[in-house]
């Protein structure tokens, strides 16, 4: 089963992005890599991120900086 992290976890992963900086890089093309992993609708309130997806998303990020 896959784990659930929320917006509030993301600092532990090494995330400090604002939600809106979020919603503007969800919003970049399929193929960019800084797009970010879209949420898990209709579970809650604040939507759910899967956590394989968010740290994909970090480790592509340090790839594309060169610090992997």
């Amino acid at each position: 089963m896959r784990r659930l992290i929320y917006h509030r976890d993301f600092p532990e992963k090494g995330i400090t992005l604002g939600k809106d900086q979020i919603r503007r890089l969800r919003k970049l093309p399929a193929d960019n890599p800084r797009k970010f992993p879209d949420p898990i609708r209709g579970l809650s309130r604040e939507p759910p991120y899967d956590e394989d997806e968010i740290e994909a998303y970090v480790q592509r990020r340090m790839e594309d900086r060169g610090e992997a």
